[in-house]
């Protein structure tokens, strides 16, 4: 199974171009390079709010076995404008393992947005992504899963807002999603994190209610109805993987995204 954390920071209409800032989004993910070996090519692929001059790509690439690497922001493999102020980044890493075994595989960089407005301080919140993947005879050989729809959406006040990531297993694999904190590296949540719908406040969108968020575990819908406030919120959650074996459902590993 593999777990799949998409951290989701929802921008509302209305936001000012105070907040602009340089991390967006971005996830790892791994394609194994042939069955019979133990090297992996891993994606990193980031959004970066063009309108900051600061370069995605300044952190650092840890494989999860006592190696890693500092990436550098000209090293990237693919780089295109992909909507009104939004970039995509993408950086290609090859690294291969000297056993079997479960690895955690993360990127993490200074800073989030100024200004989130369900955490503290995070213009001093780093970013962190992490991807883990589990090598084992027993499994079979296996990628993770992939997103087909980019973290570009944005939300209005009083309006249900609706987001699917379009998670994709070309292994066949079942994701099933949950909703977990935000981190800023390795097992460390970001500071005084509050849900959007309890940071925002406000009524659903059909004036009922209070403001609900809800997470769909099997198609991976996330529904807030409604923002109460325009600004910027994170969301984490995870998609995990699960495959069968021999009449049983197995865990396979984890992804994470950070999206804005």
């Amino acid at each position: 199974m593999k777990k799949v954390i998409l951290i989701i920071s929802l921008i509302i209409f209305g936001l000012s171009n105070s907040y602009a800032t340089h991390i967006r989004a971005g996830e790892i993910t791994a394609r194994r390079l042939g069955c019979s070996g133990l090297t992996y090519e891993f994606t990193l692929t980031a959004y970066r709010d063009t309108g900051s001059d600061i370069l995605f790509g300044n952190g650092e690439f840890n494989f999860g076995d006592g190696e890693s690497i500092m990436l550098n922001p000209d090293g990237f493999n693919r780089k295109e404008i992909i909507d009104d102020e939004i970039e995509l980044v993408e950086f290609k890493i090859e690294h291969t393992y000297s056993s079997n075994g479960d690895y955690t595989v993360s990127y993490v960089e200074d800073f989030r947005n100024v200004g989130i407005i369900n955490m503290s301080n995070s213009g001093s919140v780093s970013f962190y992504v992490e991807t883990i993947i589990r090598i084992d005879p027993f499994f079979g050989c296996n990628s993770t899963p992939v997103f087909l729809i980019p973290p570009v959406d944005k939300g209005a006040v009083g309006v249900l807002f609706y987001h699917n990531p379009g998670a994709f297993d070309i292994n066949g694999d079942s994701i099933a999603f949950k909703m977990v904190t935000p981190q800023s590296r390795e097992g460390v949540d970001v500071p005084n994190f509050r849900s959007p719908e309890v940071a925002a406040g406000g009524q659903n969108s059909q004036q009922t209610g209070p403001a609900t968020l809800t997470l769909d575990e099997i198609l991976g819908d996330l529904i807030w109805d409604a923002p109460g406030m325009k600004g910027e919120f994170n969301i984490a959650f995870i998609a995990e993987e699960w495959r069968k074996i021999s009449g049983e459902w197995r865990f396979l590993g984890s992804v994470t995204r950070d999206m804005q």
